[in-house]
């Protein structure tokens, strides 16, 4: 992608998320995250009401009953997102590609710390990382987030998902607590028990949201007609009699229990899961969601 192809990009980025920043983000941004953007103080037995999150499991175990670590509030809010740049994500039935959505909701999280005047970096990464750039405060630094985006999202056809070399790297990198985005289109990598425990004490250390971008093809099917599907990550491609009753009921079924099982393993683990889908207002989605979290405290 040519210099000036980046800079237009990323302005119309800007331009075009500059609402939801105002609106969604400024002032509800901190407070949804209240006692999350915080740095370890103490250690002291759990009192009922403590947010499990906040367990001590090595401390707990050692002493036989159940303990939780303390914060104090840091005037700074470290964030990280973490975007699937797979070939997946390519994918859309609407105009409107999953990518598209990833890329307003990175600009949108990233202009709104600048706004803040807080530390935001990235990871990006399909079957393996393809960049990581620490959290850094300034414009310069949400530039630079948004142009590794756009070159990463750019011509990635044919590129599969791994989410646990990007894991290990995160339990390795990251000590302060720390607000983490986690998008993607789905999160089946929980069905491995090495990802999900790690991926729980990810959770207990910081404050994990992940967000799945979900095509509403994904939700249902045309009701007839032969179609040829390719499998995006591998480029496998198969004929479709989708005139079938049974296998668009059965496709929605397996669909539909699939994003209820991953959410459903996320919760049990105390990670947040927001569902984007690419023809729903990000604005709308995201000003509900803040206002949940702000509810909790």
């Amino acid at each position: 992608m040519e210099l000036s192809e980046l800079i237009k990009t990323i302005r119309i980025l800007e331009f075009s998320t500059n609402k939801t920043v105002d609106e969604v983000f400024a002032g509800n941004y901190k407070s949804a995250f209240k006692g999350r953007g915080v740095e370890f103080a103490d250690i002291r037995k759990y009192d009922e009401g403590d947010d499990y999150r906040d367990i001590d499991w090595n401390t707990s175990a050692r002493q036989g009953e159940l303990y939780v670590k303390t914060y104090h509030e840091s005037r700074e809010v470290q964030t990280m997102v973490v975007m699937d740049v797979s070939s997946s994500m390519n994918f859309t039935s609407t105009g409107k590609t999953k990518k598209k959505v990833a890329l307003e909701l990175l600009a949108m999280i990233s202009f709104s710390t600048l706004k803040n005047n807080d530390k935001v970096g990235a990871f990006f990464f399909n079957s393996e990382i393809e960049s990581l750039l620490m959290p850094k405060k300034g414009q310069g630094n949400v530039w630079a987030i948004l142009r590794e985006a756009l070159l990463h999202t750019k011509d990635n056809f044919y590129k599969q998902t791994s989410a646990l070399p990007i894991l290990r790297k995160m339990m390795l990198l990251f000590r302060k607590r720390t607000i983490i985005f986690w998008i993607c289109d789905e999160f089946s990598a929980l069905e491995n028990e090495t990802f999900r425990k790690q991926f729980q004490t990810l959770g207990v250390k910081h404050d994990v949201i992940v967000i799945r971008i979900i095509d509403p093809l994904e939700k249902g099917l045309p009701e007839k007609g032969l179609y040829h599907i390719e499998d995006p990550e591998t480029g496998k491609k198969k004929l479709v009699d989708l005139s079938s009753q049974k296998l668009r009921t059965q496709f929605i079924q397996t669909m539909n229990d699939k994003f209820i099982q991953e959410k459903k393993s996320l919760s049990s683990i105390g990670i947040d899961c927001l569902d984007i889908q690419t023809d729903q207002s990000l604005y709308q989605k995201m000003f509900a969601f803040f206002k949940t979290r702000q509810s909790r405290y």
